[in-house]
């Protein structure tokens, strides 16, 4: 591997830079910024991308207004180009790091973020059967077919593949409406947050995240056609450089979150609000159908559109470590060969 790794380095002699940028600013944003970069730092020179998880969301969107600019195409790794619902986890329950002990990324800071609002479906139809209400068969009186692990972090845990979906309710809301997630007490607007945040703190909430939701809507309607009547002839013209996405195919990744209604208790106290400290919903984000993936994105899902030519290369990678060398973990040897070869 060293020796393999030594000989594409040597290959690689062209200039290169690296685009820094903060993902918590909306995406439409830093798509701007990413080209304003290239034609700083290459002016009148064509440009490679090479990119990872949302940068190659905004190099499909610089691609696509600038196809010139970007002609020697671009190598993308790991990038939720089609919506799905594992974002939801992470801004209802907050993401866990240090070994589960430094809880940085939680709701009331997350929803103060931008570019992650435009992981959501728009439709119904994108939704599918990834977000079930299972309510109604827990109380049934006959077994189901699935034990409901009620609020138990997936983000990093490995599990197995399981193709099978788990039957529901459809639980398919409004993504980009705020007023939405907080008549479903979802993050800041669940009760856990009654005596944490004054409700002025959660109205600014809510106007700053329907801004961030408007912008993402639009970005995903304007980048790609989702949700528009003429969707097909929308992309029909469209012209792209070369395009390769590498996707991981390895990784049980669950793509399905399960929710019901969480059976009152009398023993519960209350908020200054007069509710129940606990949130009306539990939520179970392992049980649901698990499907090829890096652990984050679906195998099938990391994709640009049918409308776009692209060249398809299998990882075995985790998502964080996807452009890591093989001696890490990762599987760049694979990525540089395709942006370099």
């Amino acid at each position: 591997q060293q020796q393999r790794k030594q000989q594409q380095q040597s290959r690689h002699i062209r200039p290169t830079a690296v685009f820094s940028y903060d993902w918590r600013r909306p995406l439409p944003e830093l798509c701007t910024a990413l080209h304003e970069f290239c034609e700083e730092t290459f002016p009148n020179q064509p440009v490679q991308i090479i990119a990872h998880s949302m940068g190659g969301l905004m190099s499909f969107d610089a691609m696509r207004k600038y196809p010139e600019k970007y002609a020697p195409g671009a190598v993308v790794v790991g990038v939720p180009f089609e919506t799905g619902i594992q974002y939801l986890q992470d801004l209802h329950k907050g993401y866990f790091t240090e070994l589960d002990r430094c809880r940085q990324f939680t709701p009331e800071k997350q929803f103060t973020m931008s570019s992650h609002w435009g992981f959501f479906p728009i439709t119904k139809d994108r939704l599918e059967d990834r977000f079930v209400d299972v309510t109604a068969r827990c109380n049934e009186v006959e077994e189901i077919d699935f034990e409901f692990e009620a609020d138990v972090s997936g983000i990093g845990k490995k599990g197995q593949f399981q193709p099978k979906p788990v039957v529901g309710d459809n639980a398919y809301f409004d993504f980009y409406d705020a007023e939405e997630w907080e008549r479903l007490n979802i993050g800041v607007f669940g009760p856990e947050y009654d005596d944490l945040l004054t409700d002025e703190q959660r109205q600014d909430y809510k106007k700053h995240m329907q801004i961030q939701m408007n912008a993402a809507k639009m970005w995903r309607q304007t980048v790609f056609g989702e949700g528009i009547d003429n969707e097909e002839e929308y992309n029909a013209e469209l012209f792209l450089p070369p395009f390769v996405a590498c996707a991981t195919d390895a990784i049980p990744t669950v793509n399905q979150i399960l929710r019901r209604n969480r059976k009152s208790s009398s023993q519960n106290t209350v908020t200054r609000k007069g509710r129940s400290r606990a949130n009306p919903y539990e939520y179970d984000y392992v049980s649901g159908r698990s499907v090829p993936g890096d652990g984050r994105i679906d195998f099938d899902k990391a994709f640009p559109p049918g409308f776009v030519s692209h060249k398809v290369v299998a990882l075995d990678s985790a998502h964080a470590k996807q452009m890591c060398w093989e001696e890490s973990g990762g599987d760049w040897g694979g990525g540089f060969d395709e942006g370099v070869g």
